[in-house]
This record gives C-alpha cells, sequence and structure tokens, in this order.
C-alpha cells in the first residue's frame, strides 16, 4: 500500500465529535465523566509505520485514556471487505464490542467502529 499521509507525532484536537459519547457510556464511564471529556481537548500521540499505526494514544482531558494499534487500508471498500471477513480490530467493554477498521480517504485517515453486544 502507497500511503500519502504519515500521521505519527503528537497532535491536539480543539473539539470532540458527537459519537464518543455512545462509544464511552458503553465501555462503562459516568454520565459526568463523558461530559467533562467531550467538552476538553484531545491529545493524542501517533506512531504509524507504513500502513500499520503501532501507536495511537488519546488522552481525554486527563479523565479517558485510549490505547490502541491497526492496520490502516488503502481504501473504503477494502476496509468493508476486512470487516466482512471478521478482520477488524475488537475493543471489548461492558459486553460490547467495538469493531474497529481504519482506511485513507484521501489524505484522511478514517477510523470506522460498529458496535455489537
Amino acid at each position: 500500500i502507497r500511503m500519502t499521509v504519515d500521521l505519527s507525532g503528537h497532535w491536539k484536537r480543539t473539539s470532540v465529535g458527537d459519537g464518543y459519547d455512545e462509544f464511552w457510556k458503553a465501555q462503562g464511564h459516568g454520565w459526568v465523566k463523558r461530559k467533562l471529556a467531550s467538552n476538553a481537548p484531545l491529545h493524542r500521540e501517533i506512531i504509524q509505520e507504513g500502513n500499520q499505526v503501532k501507536k495511537d494514544h488519546q488522552v481525554f482531558a486527563g479523565l479517558i485514556n485510549v490505547d490502541s494499534s491497526y492496520p490502516i487500508h488503502a481504501s473504503k471498500d477494502e476496509a468493508a471487505e476486512a470487516r466482512k471477513n471478521g478482520d477488524t480490530i475488537k475493543e471489548e467493554a461492558n459486553g460490547k464490542t467495538a469493531h474497529l477498521v481504519a482506511y485513507f480517504d484521501g489524505d484522511a485517515l478514517v477510523l470506522h467502529r460498529t458496535f455489537v453486544g
């Protein structure tokens, strides 16, 4: 796979998307912690080697930490095929499992999670 972007480095995001609340709720985080984290900046460290994210460490307001590693697929179609074949990164919490696939859409890295359970 030829990657057009290397996202390695330290990142700070100034807002957190709406989808995180349900994800954190599924992981068992309480309402107050979720609201504080969703209104605070995200600090993220990414170490990428080619088509592999070796480390993706996210810290939300010092309250919620998320660590993961995953392959990056070349396209949305390739990621969909991987999902269909069960080739996803599985993150389990409170009886629910998030299935993650990652792919490039132009220069944007897309992390797509679906939940089972």
